[in-house]
C-alpha cells in the first residue's frame, strides 16, 4: 500500500496508495542533491541521488526512513538497478559504476564501464547490463561485475532503455 518516489530536489517521498483516489504522503527522505530514481530491495530503499551518488535509507519503517549508507559515485547518479548483493549505477560521465552493496551501509564500488557519453539509464536482464548513453545503446557483460566486459554498441542518443527478451 506504499508508493515510493524520486521527487528531484524534494528527495524520497512516501505515499500511502491504499486509498488510490485520495494518496497521502506518509514521510519523506531529504536527499543531499536530489532524488532521480529508487528501487527496493528488502527492507532499503537505494537512491540515485545526482551528485550525491546512492543513498542507502532503511524503509523498514515507512514513517520515519533513516539513511544507512551511501557511496559518492564520480559522477551523478541518474538511474539504477539493484540485483542480489550488487547495484548498477548509470552515473552521468562517468558511466556504469557497479557496486557491492551487500552491507548496505557501506557500499563499495568494485567494478565500472567507462561509456562514451553520458550514461543516463541502466537496465539489468540476466548477465547484461543495457546502459542509454547520450552517445548510443551500449551492451556490456556483467556476469562478473569486477570485470564488466564490451558486448555491443548501436550508435544514437538514448536517454531511456528499455528491455523484453530479445527486444
Amino acid at each position: 500500500n506504499l508508493a515510493y518516489l524520486a521527487d528531484e530536489e524534494a528527495g524520497l517521498r512516501i505515499l500511502d496508495i491504499s486509498d488510490l483516489t485520495h494518496p497521502a504522503e506518509v514521510s519523506f527522505f531529504n536527499t543531499p542533491d536530489s532524488a532521480k530514481d529508487v528501487k527496493l530491495a528488502g527492507s532499503y530503499a537505494y537512491i540515485a541521488g545526482g551528485t550525491s551518488g546512492l543513498r542507502v535509507v532503511d524503509i523498514s519503517n515507512s514513517a520515519n526512513p533513516a539513511e544507512v549508507g551511501f557511496y559518492d559515485t564520480p559522477g551523478k547518479a541518474e538511474s539504477l538497478v539493484v540485483l542480489g548483493n550488487y547495484a548498477y549505477i548509470a552515473d552521468n560521465e562517468s558511466g556504469l559504476r557497479v557496486l557491492d552493496v551487500s552491507n548496505p551501509a557501506r557500499p563499495i564500488e568494485v567494478g565500472f564501464y567507462d561509456t562514451p557519453g553520458q550514461a543516463l539509464d541502466v537496465v539489468v536482464e540476466g548477465n547484461y547490463a543495457y546502459i542509454a548513453d547520450w552517445d548510443g545503446l551500449l551492451i556490456v557483460d556483467i556476469s562478473n561485475p569486477m570485470e564488466v566486459a564490451d558486448v555491443g554498441f548501436y550508435p544514437m542518443t538514448a536517454t531511456k532503455v528499455a528491455v523484453v527478451g530479445n527486444t
